[in-house]
């Protein structure tokens, strides 16, 4: 029987001991590996280099809960249970309320108007001292105001064309057109009503024709309700196209009293006519 040589023995064992070597080389290479995997993520994230940032949750002194981490500041602030909003730098929210749901107050003194300043310090246009008349009251004692001093004299004027410029022969339209523009029936007393009578007896007995227009009004006294002065105006024996009188012209003045009556002006009692 012929049995294996020794040498074959030592062979395996060799063999053996190679296996052992390269599982044990393996397993320190697997080692070394693992090692370095968890020294290098847990390094990252205590260096913070390109870890995501970490986010929580800090409540604010108002109950609010503010977002804090590593990210800069931006004005934006998350408020949990709440709509979500953008704030401004002074804490405001787009519709004028701050967190919290208050709303700021306004300034009183700040774009509201004072009632009694409205219309005398801005924007008025009416001269220092002017005292408005609308009823017709005089602006002070002795002194018309520009409004009744218009009407004077366009009464003035009513009573001339009235009384001086007829032209027709029916005596009833004639003495209702002066009778409308005087004072009734105190007119009658004054001198002056003399020449309206013998006026209008010439339009009933043979028809009149007559123009006359009022040149100006010389005010010469006035106080409260009552005005007086001298009328000028001028004659002539009809009105042209542009209202102006035409034939022979005559001028003549009439002194003459006015008084309120509502807010129109009538004659109160006329002076002779003088002749100029």
């Amino acid at each position: 029987m012929s049995g294996l040589p020794q040498g074959g023995f030592r062979q395996r064992g060799q063999s053996g001991r190679r296996r052992i070597l390269v599982a044990c080389g393996v397993l320190f290479l697997l080692l070394l590996a693992w090692s370095y995997a968890v020294l290098s993520y847990g390094g990252r994230g205590e260096s913070g280099g390109s870890a995501p940032s970490e986010a929580r949750t800090v409540p604010s002194d108002n109950g609010a809960s503010e977002a804090t981490g590593n990210a800069p500041e931006t004005g934006r602030e998350a408020v949990p249970d709440d709509t979500a909003y953008v704030e401004d730098g002074a804490g405001g929210r787009p519709d004028g309320d701050v967190a919290g749901g208050a709303r700021p107050e306004q300034d009183p003194a700040a774009g509201v108007a004072d009632p009694s300043r409205t219309g005398t310090e801005e924007g008025s246009s009416e001269p220092e001292g002017y005292r408005p008349d609308p009823l017709g009251t005089g602006a002070s004692a002795g002194d018309l105001a520009p409004t009744d001093e218009e009407r004077v004299r366009f009464a003035a004027a009513r009573f001339v064309t009235a009384a001086y410029g007829y032209s027709g022969d029916d005596e009833d339209a004639y003495n209702q057109g002066v009778g409308s523009t005087v004072a009734w029936p105190v007119f009658y007393e004054s001198p002056g009503s003399k020449e309206i009578e013998r006026y209008a007896a010439q339009v009933g007995e043979s028809g009149t024709r007559s123009a006359a227009l009022l040149s100006r009004f010389e005010l010469t006294r006035s106080g409260g309700p009552t005005a007086s002065g001298y009328a000028h105006f001028e004659t002539g024996e009809g009105y042209g196209p542009d209202g102006g009188l035409t034939g022979r012209k005559l001028s003549y003045r009439q002194k003459m009293t006015l008084v309120r009556s509502g807010g129109d002006w009538v004659v109160k009692h006329t002076d002779e006519i003088e002749e100029t």
